[in-house]
């Protein structure tokens, strides 16, 4: 008796067929690899942690398999993330055929004292890509720069007009797909990097201050005002002016002398990041430049009135902090070590009844915007 194929089993066979084709196809992807580096227990962040988790959440959501590792060296991060650049290698089990894993990146978060670093080794495109950030952002921001700066990488062999002999797995095609494609990687050898750097700055003081002559002359109150420019990574070149500063006086038998003094000064400020503590910002700096002081007598009987004025050569050394308001807002506080070259001395007739800069101290605060 010879068996029948009915139209229902034939059915079947084919929809079990393709369920197998499906099957089969499913099996021979292997998503590609990315491999976190974290920094060493002795340097851990609970910033970068949580930037660390939130990256890898959203690499493992666009399909990616995601290893970590601990960084084995702290001097070299170029090394650290150029090292791991394997060749592909099947994952499956002895007897299946698959396509070999492609290890397509290695992501690094480093802080330093300027801000964070990304490093990123593109094992598509065969770059390693640097973003510096200044500060300090949240983990979701930082997370999205990583991501960002890792799409911008492997966006290249998408971009180029001729197709590749190999081209990048489809994972890596939906994931820089998925977002807008912010601007790619410089073309070059695996030294090309992008180093993001905020616009040249001017950083604007306006604020109140009290400058100390010493026990002569006491203290007297002024308005200030400095602009600075960045210079180079920490540096800042800018002036500081105080003027005008009323409130000093002199008494003596003969009378009284009432001072009015300004200075001005230009800076080199050393300023830097801390990017563990962000709203705070120390500062130091030495000036040169100018004081002026006027002198209006009131005398008394026999003695007449008199006015005069002398300027001298002023140096100045100083330190102090800022505390952050806003990303463009600080308050600063800063206190001045003033020297002055010759040093004013004011004179009742023919006696000495005070003298200036010997030295004196400014305390002024204000508050600091950049334009």
């Amino acid at each position: 008796m010879r068996p029948r194929v009915t139209e229902h089993s034939a059915l079947v066979a084919i929809v079990l067929g393709l369920a197998l084709l499906c099957s089969t196809g499913a099996q021979a992807r292997e998503p590609s690899h990315v491999l976190i580096v974290r920094e060493g227990p002795s340097k851990r962040d609970p910033l970068l942690a949580e930037t660390y988790l939130r990256v890898a959440s959203e690499l493992r959501s666009a399909g990616f398999d995601v290893g970590e590792r601990t960084a084995r060296r702290d001097d070299d991060p170029r090394a650290e993330v150029e090292a791991e650049a394997p060749s592909p290698r099947p994952s499956a089990a002895a007897g299946e055929r698959r396509t070999p894993r492609a290890f397509v990146a290695t992501i690094l978060i480093r802080r330093t004292p300027l801000g964070t670093d990304i490093w990123i080794a593109d094992h598509v495109t065969h770059k390693t890509v640097l973003r510096k950030i200044e500060g300090q952002d949240d983990p979701a921001t930082l997370a999205m720069r990583v991501l960002e700066l890792m799409r911008a990488s492997l966006i290249e062999p998408f971009a180029m007009e001729s197709q590749s002999a190999d081209p990048p797995p489809d994972d890596v095609a939906h994931f820089v797909q998925s977002a807008p494609i912010p601007p790619t990687a410089p073309e070059g050898d695996t030294n090309a990097s992008v180093d993001e750097r905020p616009a040249p700055r001017v950083f604007l003081d306006v604020g109140l201050g009290l400058l100390w002559s010493g026990p002569d002359l006491g203290l007297a109150v002024a308005p200030t005002v400095s602009l600075a420019f960045p210079i180079a990574g920490p540096f800042r070149l800018g002036v500081f002016a105080m003027a005008p500063a009323f409130g000093a006086t002199v008494r003596a038998a003969q009378g009284v002398a009432h001072l009015r003094q300004e200075l001005g000064l230009a800076e080199l400020t050393w300023s830097p990041r801390l990017g563990a503590v962000a709203w705070l910002q120390p500062r130091a700096a030495a000036g040169l430049g100018v004081y002026h002081l006027r002198v209006d007598g009131d005398a008394r009987e026999p003695y007449r009135d008199g006015h005069d004025a002398t300027w001298a050569f002023l140096t100045s050394l100083s330190a102090g902090g800022s505390l952050a308001l806003s990303r463009t807002a600080r308050i600063a506080l800063d206190g001045r070590l003033l020297m002055g070259f010759p040093r004013p001395v004011v004179r009742f007739v023919s006696e000495d009844v005070g003298s200036a800069l010997r030295p004196s101290l400014a305390i002024t605060t204000a508050l600091e915007v950049d334009l």
